[in-house]
């Protein structure tokens, strides 16, 4: 008798199991090329049937044989995540990924004593995301009579930048009646008041990065639509920063300072100024746990534009001598306005958490006037890798803390 073996995993250990029919399935190899994960194979199975002969059935082992099968990879490090590229490339729908509810895969992945690290948004809850839901209508089938939208439109903007109350603009009346401003207000920029999530190049592929500043320059450009997008901390290409179409980027610095020694070297040749810079304090998809680019993302592209060497990219939970609000607007934001010679509104963004109250409260009350604006991040914000703890079970919803800082 053989000796039976142990499979170490099976796909039911796997937070998703692939489902493929033979029957369907030609065999061309579409889906095995399309999957970025490894996560399926083709292999070889042994098969073999048992017959009965005569009036008395007395089983016969008939000929074994081997077929050609699609695999499951049965990997932690090559595990099917369910993006579907399989069933978006197979010609005859013959598979496709079904998410395992009842699977294993915490008891495996925790092996060695090390959170679960994945990229993405929070699995809890997908069908209640507010933002999904919302609803603009035009304001004039809101109205009784209704108006034609020609007599009656709106916008919705949002400075980003400083604006100054009546009393503190540096005006003064010059002898002769006339109204001189004495120095130069805060710049100011007029944007829609949501943006292209700070996914860095790394975190998303460089097509998929790239094609978002491509879109963000079409809704300026083509359809006059004031859409800015922030880069991440991640850099930018240096073709972006020599080019036009910089001023519709909001640079964020990070407690990684990743790619700003590219940035900086790259300000004499830059044809605009970016839409503004923005410190990222905390991040909505991970509060307090810092930044993470896992090895096998930093390709030899993201070297170059990082200016590090292929290993784990840490940025800490904190900005290094930074230790408070106080703190951060009297450094950073004087520095990072100082770089563009003030001209390029400078923002800060946290996590929406039990402080955004106060940290709202304290830029308002910046005495430099120099707080070009507070953006929030909420528990539904993605990223390129954290813990999954940190991904499900931490943050607060965005909506309810917007709401307690315009009520503040």
């Amino acid at each position: 008798m053989e000796t039976v073996t142990v499979n170490e995993l099976t796909p039911n250990d796997l937070p998703w199991r692939i489902e493929w029919d033979p029957c369907r399935c030609k065999l061309c190899g579409s889906c095995v090329a399309a999957c970025t994960f490894q996560a399926i194979q083709v292999g070889v199975e042994a098969r073999s049937y048992t017959y009965a002969q005569g009036a008395v059935p007395t089983p016969v082992e008939g000929e074994r044989y081997a077929v050609p099968v699609i695999q499951q990879t049965t990997t932690v490090q090559n595990h099917c995540v369910g993006c579907g590229i399989c069933e978006k490339t197979c010609p005859n729908r013959a598979i496709r990924p079904q998410r395992n509810v009842d699977s294993r895969w915490e008891i495996f992945a925790r092996e060695g004593g090390s959170p679960i690290k994945r990229g993405g948004r929070a699995n809890l809850n997908a069908d209640d995301r507010t933002f999904d839901k919302i609803v603009v209508g035009r304001i004039s089938q809101m109205t009784d009579p209704s108006l034609d939208a020609e007599r009656h439109t709106f916008d919705i903007l949002a400075p980003f930048g400083r604006i100054l109350p009546a009393d503190k603009m540096p005006l003064s009346v010059s002898k002769d009646g006339k109204l001189n401003l004495d120095k130069a207000l805060p710049p100011v920029r007029w944007i829609y008041p949501l943006i292209f999530g700070d996914m860095s190049i790394g975190a998303l592929s460089p097509r998929a990065w790239e094609a978002l500043c491509l879109a963000a320059a079409c809704l300026n450009e083509k359809y006059n639509l004031p859409v800015r997008m922030c880069s991440g901390e991640g850099g930018m290409p240096l073709r972006l920063l020599k080019s036009k179409y910089l001023k519709y980027m909001i640079l964020q610095i990070a407690s990684g300072h990743f790619g700003w020694n590219r940035i900086v070297k790259a300000m004499p040749e830059m044809q605009e100024d970016p839409a503004g810079i923005l410190i990222k304090i905390g991040q909505g998809a991970k509060p307090g746990d810092g930044g993470l680019l896992m090895a096998a993302k930093v390709a030899p592209h993201i070297q170059a534009i990082r200016g590090v060497p292929k290993s784990d990219l840490l940025s800490p939970p904190n900005h290094q001598g930074l230790y408070s609000i106080e703190e951060s607007v009297q450094k950073m934001f004087l520095s990072m306005n100082a770089a563009f010679k003030f001209r390029v509104p400078v923002g800060i963004k946290t996590s929406a958490t039990a402080s955004s109250v106060s940290i709202y409260n304290n830029l308002l009350r910046d005495p430099y006037h120099i707080v070009g604006g507070y953006f929030i991040d909420g528990l539904y914000g993605g990223t390129g890798a954290a813990n999954e703890v940190s991904l499900d079970h931490t943050g607060h919803p965005i909506v309810s803390k917007i709401r307690d800082c315009y009520l503040a």
